[in-house]
């Protein structure tokens, strides 16, 4: 399984690298939440954080969406504290703007 999710993860990553930029922002939202899953379930936890964060940044997602992808980033970042060896860990910046359901 393993192995499979690696091949998967260098897909995806391949296919970010296509959609990004090209005013895909759905798609390229879609693609950076799959790769910070793989990232997660690889034990990738930083690499996941940092896919969760460029998301966040830069969604144009309803904010039901948005607010989805906020709870599966503090569900990734709280087992990325809890794992990690050292005691200070620096949670990173982000301004959501969330856009009203109605637009």
């Amino acid at each position: 399984m393993r192995v499979q999710r690696k091949h998967a993860f260098r897909c995806y990553e391949d296919a970010l690298q296509i959609y990004t930029g090209k005013g895909w922002n759905h798609v390229s939202d879609h693609v950076q939440f799959i790769l910070a899953k793989q990232a997660f379930h690889l034990n990738l936890l930083d690499i996941a954080v940092e896919y969760f964060v460029s998301i966040l940044r830069d969604s144009q997602q309803s904010s039901q969406q948005q607010a989805d992808y906020l709870r599966e980033f503090l569900y990734i970042y709280k087992v990325r504290v809890n794992n990690a060896d050292f005691v200070f860990v620096f949670f990173p910046e982000i301004i959501i703007n969330f856009f009203s359901s109605s637009s």
